[in-house]
């Protein structure tokens, strides 16, 4: 994977953007449109599994025809301004629209994201189902990320894991992504983090915080998802075990 960008970290405050909706769409219009939700997005599904095309052309696709769907009349916006790439024609067309457009409910981290990953500057994989805590830790390890892509019919009408919509929930690790990827300094900072975490874990060094269930909440939370400034996941971690001792 090529390196995240080495542009200047910015200040914390500059990094965190207009708070994401927890969700888009209520279940009523998500089981109102269930048939279609379906039609759209099956054909998506199976390019996905034949690997027929990349998996940020998926991840593009998914985001496009769900709100073509829910928002068929102005889910495309203009042209949002950012300079997203210096190789607009190595992208797919898909994902060439996110580069310079932008999309109803779509925050610009979500559109950075899936040009990073286009470009191999970002390494993701989708998965069809939400992954635990464990998961993302050991990914995050690597320095990786996951992008969920609901397509189970019987999925689309609800709501998924937190209170979100399923595209709620794709753009959701998207914006986490590029909180993970964007700045190389974070990026390495964060992965040396998550190793340390999943390596005391499995020391059994947090037994007392598995074993407590507030605790263990927002120790997930920690290792799973919350991408933030290296010493902002230390500051986080020693508040829940008490003690900063070790880190």
């Amino acid at each position: 994977m090529t390196s995240p960008t080495a542009n200047p970290v910015p200040a914390r405050s500059t990094l965190r953007q207009r708070r994401f909706r927890r969700f888009l769409f209520s279940e009523a219009e998500l089981s109102a449109h269930a048939p279609e939700l379906e039609a759209a997005l099956t054909p998506v599904r199976d390019l996905w599994r034949r690997q027929s095309v990349s998996e940020p052309e998926i991840a593009a696709l998914y985001i496009k025809r769900f709100l073509s769907v829910l928002r068929p009349r102005d889910y495309r916006g203009g042209p949002h301004g950012e300079i997203l790439t210096s190789t607009p024609h190595a992208l797919s067309p898909t994902v060439g629209e996110f580069a310079f457009l932008s999309f109803r409910s779509v925050p610009l981290a979500v559109n950075r994201a899936l040009v990073a990953w286009s470009e191999g500057r970002a390494a993701l994989e989708i998965f069809d189902h939400v992954p635990d805590a464990m998961t993302i830790l050991q990914r995050q390890s690597q320095g990786r990320r996951v992008v969920t892509c609901i397509f189970e019919p019987k999925l689309l009408s609800r709501h998924v894991e937190d209170a979100r919509d399923p595209l709620g929930f794709a753009l959701h690790d998207l914006i986490h992504a590029d909180h993970f990827f964007r700045f190389r300094d974070w990026f390495e900072g964060q992965k040396d983090f998550y190793q340390r975490t999943l390596a005391r874990l499995e020391q059994g060094d947090f037994a007392h915080i598995l074993n407590d269930e507030k605790k263990a909440r927002r120790f997930e939370y920690v290792i799973a998802d919350m991408n933030s400034h290296p010493a902002h996941l230390e500051d986080c971690l020693s508040s829940i075990i008490g003690s900063s001792s070790g880190l």
